[in-house]
């Protein structure tokens, strides 16, 4: 067997379900000619084509429409799924604006973000550790405020809308699947109605090439391939190893900008990245330590 037992295959998805998530950009700068909300659009269509077809190979559409049933449970999704494409919708402004440092800086915040908002909606417990790592991205992102001359607005979007998918999909007791295909519905209609108006109002022309139709398909397809890889490695890893191969992603994102995209790291921005990282790892290495268990 190629994988001796379950947290091997689950060490394996969770990294490649991390480095997939980093190589996003390399899907959306080829399509950087078509507006954000084009790609958006076209992003959410494809995905819920490939999520029904995983559905309803997974177990069929049976679960799905028990939850479905629950009007407070599709409200939440409804909610989850809005946010959840603001963060696509930003994630893929940055790439194609050249931003991909400040995608990347919105990757690394989010986590602290989550630990924040959970401290205050589910009084959870902030310890001294990551009280520290707290002070000291704050102190980073004020370092690059003052050094660039501007707010971090999209990082800071990216890390809050995250961060508020992630509160509400935490209060929503649904198995993966079933409530990604129903957030994903809701959105995929809001996508339908916005596709429709801007073609038959003639607001905007949609003209693409097979070239670019071929990466929104690839881009719906490995949307749902990195969810469907974490799952598995969430259901066999503990917290706190995912916690720490999360920052793969960054990593290849903060690679990706500065040696294939060749986006500049300014003083400001390198200051600020490094005292992240630090506290970051500092962090991840503190909650290794106290499971005293990788696996």
């Amino acid at each position: 067997m190629l994988f001796r037992s379950e947290k091997n295959l689950g060490m394996f998805c969770g990294i490649l379900a991390f480095v997939v998530w980093g190589l996003f950009p390399m899907l959306f700068k080829p399509l950087n000619e078509i507006p954000p909300t084009i790609i958006l659009t076209f992003r959410i269509i494809f995905s819920m084509f490939f999520l029904m077809i995983f559905i309803y190979f997974k177990n069929g559409f049976k679960s799905v429409s028990i939850y479905a049933k629950r009007r407070n449970t599709v409200f939440k999704l409804f909610c989850s799924g809005t946010f959840l494409c603001i963060n696509w919708g930003l994630f893929i402004y940055a790439v194609n604006s050249n931003n991909i440092l400040e995608a990347n800086l919105g990757a690394l915040v989010a986590p602290v973000c989550i630990v924040i908002f959970g401290s205050l909606f589910y009084k959870e417990k902030i310890d001294k550790i990551c009280f520290i790592t707290i002070i000291l991205i704050s102190i980073a992102i004020f370092i690059q405020t003052i050094g660039l001359g501007k707010f971090p607005l999209v990082a800071l979007g990216l890390a809050i809308s995250f961060t508020i998918y992630t509160m509400i999909k935490k209060s929503v007791e649904i198995p993966t699947f079933e409530g990604l295909f129903i957030e994903t519905s809701c959105t995929f209609i809001l996508a339908l109605i916005y596709l429709f108006y801007l073609l038959f109002c003639n607001k905007i022309q949609i003209n693409l090439n097979y070239y670019q139709i071929l990466f929104l398909m690839f881009g719906g397809f490995m949307t749902i391939l990195p969810l469907a890889t974490f799952a598995i490695a969430a259901r066999t890893l503990s917290a706190s190893v995912i916690g720490f191969i999360q920052y793969i992603c960054p990593i290849v994102e903060m690679l990706l900008a500065l040696f294939v995209y060749h986006e500049k790291l300014s003083t400001p921005k390198a200051i600020s990245f490094s005292i992240i990282w630090i506290g970051l790892l500092f962090y991840s290495f503190a909650n290794l330590a106290r499971s005293k268990k990788w696996i």
